[in-house]
């Protein structure tokens, strides 16, 4: 066996480090004084080339004859000297081989950073809960089943293309704040836009884009509270929110009611109160129910979408085909089809901002219960129709970042029975009706949706 030698340690790396050289600026350290009144404006530019050492070139596009120019300078930084004439004159420069080059037009790219795609949302809530069936009768029948239940809540970008493609607004608006010499070329794939013109065109593109940039990297943190009341006897008509000033604080309440709906449909706005102070309120009306307490974001302008429930599946039809051979024999064949409904609450939300920050916010809340299921023949065909508590509404409100929104008024009543019995007694033959109570109520539930949205600060 041979000698044991530990593998050599390899050597220490030492950490490389390389100078960074910045490269100086033709215009570093010198500055210039010049006072002429109506000179000719290339005398000018001569002057302060000469100054910074530099041949002067001229596109063939500049045309300066009859320009003129006042100006007093008294040791200035030479480039800040030579950019405020020729931002009066509405030219520019770049520096080549120790050659100053004037020209009338420039070429800017600029990288908007957007999807290549148009914004669309779309919800088809509840399968059928909310788009309806209509179905002929098997055997021949003439016989139609068409179920009340119509409309959905959808947000679609493309109703009007241009309104929500940010590429075709760019495109469209560069194309007015060109000039007739100015050219561009927008590629939506990269989300690169080059731009070549004069210097007032191509500074309004620019403070066009940021300002547009500004906007639509503006973010909305969405904090929402989906309540249901079970509302007590005294309360059965709704609740009081008359009451809400009162009893939330020292805050501002404003109350905006839609009396065209069959329940009135109520938009609160408190400004700077806290989901506990109208949480406690609503507990004074009946028993209090957090469905959903969900969190999201959404860029200005972008329909989100909150939801929340289980989807039911059932028999939508049962179609049966009956076929008879040369043999004399039947063959029955079932088709089936199969649906599905939602039964909870659906939340659409697109927040806009506007340039003061404040937010205008489109809600649309949706709540669907599914009471029952119910099978119908129609010759030999089996459908099934579903009984649905819809309850809905749409409201557009502005707030500011931080007030809280109240939706309510969204009302449901249910008629049930109730059976009660003393266990043993109830069974005694003729006496047991004693110990027995049957009766009938009405449960009222008043649907309450909370929502503060928050500005998210870049």
């Amino acid at each position: 066996m041979g000698a044991f030698f530990p593998p050599p340690t390899p050597p220490i790396q030492k950490p490389q480090f390389k100078p960074i050289v910045k490269s100086p600026s033709p215009f570093e350290g010198k500055f210039v004084s010049l006072t002429v009144k109506d000179a000719p404006a290339q005398e000018v530019l001569y002057a302060l080339a000469q100054d910074a050492g530099f041949n002067l070139v001229f596109s063939k596009e500049v045309d300066l004859a009859g320009s003129r120019l006042t100006v007093a300078f008294h040791r200035m930084p030479l480039e800040d000297a030579l950019n405020n004439v020729l931002e009066s004159l509405n030219l520019f420069y770049k520096i080549k081989r120790n050659s100053l080059f004037i020209s009338a037009f420039d070429e800017r790219i600029f990288n908007l950073n957007y999807l290549a795609t148009i914004r669309e949302s779309k919800f088809n809530v509840g399968g059928d809960v909310l788009g309806g069936i209509t179905s002929g009768g098997g055997g021949g029948g003439t016989e139609e089943v068409t179920t009340p239940l119509k409309g959905d809540y959808q947000v679609k970008g493309k109703t009007e293309s241009k309104s929500t493609d940010v590429y075709a607004q760019v495109e469209s608006t560069v194309k007015t704040l060109l000039s007739t010499d100015g050219k561009y070329s927008l590629n939506r794939l990269t989300g690169i836009l080059f731009v070549r013109d004069r210097r007032p065109n191509i500074e309004r593109i620019q403070a066009y884009l940021d300002a547009l940039k500004s906007m639509e990297r503006k973010q909305v943190l969405i904090e929402a509270k989906v309540i249901e009341v079970n509302l007590n006897r005294d309360s059965s008509y709704g609740i009081d929110w008359s009451q809400l000033n009162r009893m939330v604080g020292d805050y501002t309440v404003s109350i905006t009611q839609n009396l065209s709906l069959e329940n009135a449909f109520l938009t609160a706005t408190i400004t700077g109160g806290h989901f506990s102070s109208v949480i406690n309120f609503l507990e004074t009306f009946g028993k209090v129910r957090i469905i959903s307490n969900p969190r999201i974001r959404a860029l200005t302008g972008q329909s989100a979408m909150i939801s929340v429930g289980k989807s039911i599946s059932y028999l939508k039809k049962v179609e049966v085909t009956t076929e008879t051979t040369q043999g004399g024999t039947a063959i029955v064949s079932p088709t089936v089809e199969i649906s599905s409904i939602f039964n909870g609450i659906l939340l659409g939300i697109t927040p806009y901002v506007a340039t003061d920050n404040s937010i205008t916010i489109s809600i649309v809340p949706i709540k669907s219960d599914v009471t029952d299921l119910l099978e119908r023949q129609i010759g030999e065909n089996t459908y099934t129709l579903p009984q649905v508590n819809l309850r809905e509404a749409s409201t557009v409100v502005k707030a500011r970042s931080g007030d809280l929104i109240v939706l309510g008024g969204l009302i449901s009543r249910e008629n049930g029975e109730e059976n009660k019995e003393v266990p043993g007694l109830s069974k005694i033959p003729l006496a047991g009706a004693l110990f027995k109570q049957h009766r009938g109520y009405t449960k009222t539930v008043e649907l309450v949706i909370l929502l503060k949205p928050i500005l998210i600060e870049e």
